[in-house]
């Protein structure tokens, strides 16, 4: 992770009418080589740091299938929408990946990792390379965007919702 965009979100702001609502000047970039900017929103630049740490977690188990912290980083309603439009409950995806039906050989940030950070939930965005196997098949290296929707729930942050999206490499269209 090189560094991050943060998006201030206001506490009086629903998110149905988030995007439509927000500000360009509510963005603040913060890189980890230097101090972080206080942006005048107090924590939000620690609570974007504390969720991009957790997702970075959330990464490693995946790599590693550790039940224990599969269970404490993903929400009980959490659900993975992956790049074929397949959507998998928590329970659903655990059991896929314990019995080496989905196996991560790579999962590698490619880039920065961007935040908007509201009082109880955090979106991330960034792209990574996967490289995996699913029911036998070899899914072989490509990058991908991943979103991530984390909650607060009693002090801890965890994933709810997940997406992936494939790049694909598309020809330029001819002039």
């Amino acid at each position: 992770m090189r560094s991050r965009d943060v998006l201030l979100v206001p506490d009086t702001v629903k998110p149905t009418a988030m995007l439509k609502e927000l500000a360009p000047a509510q963005m603040a970039h913060v890189s980890p080589t230097e101090p972080i900017e206080r942006t005048g929103a107090g924590m939000t630049d620690d609570v974007a740091g504390q969720v991009i740490k957790a997702e970075q977690d959330r990464i490693q188990c995946l790599l590693d299938v550790d039940r224990g912290t599969y269970d404490r980083l993903h929400a009980a309603e959490y659900r993975l929408c992956n790049p074929t439009g397949t959507v998998w409950t928590k329970a659903e995806y655990l059991d896929l990946l314990t019995t080496g039906r989905v196996a991560y050989q790579e999962l590698e940030l490619t880039g920065d990792v961007d935040a908007i950070v509201g009082t109880d939930v955090v979106v991330l965005r960034y792209r990574c390379f996967i490289e995996l196997t699913v029911d036998g098949a070899d899914i072989p290296r490509h990058e991908a965007w991943h979103t991530d929707v984390y909650t607060n729930a009693g002090g801890t942050w965890r994933c709810a919702w997940s997406q992936a999206t494939g790049i694909m490499d598309l020809p330029s269209a001819a002039s």
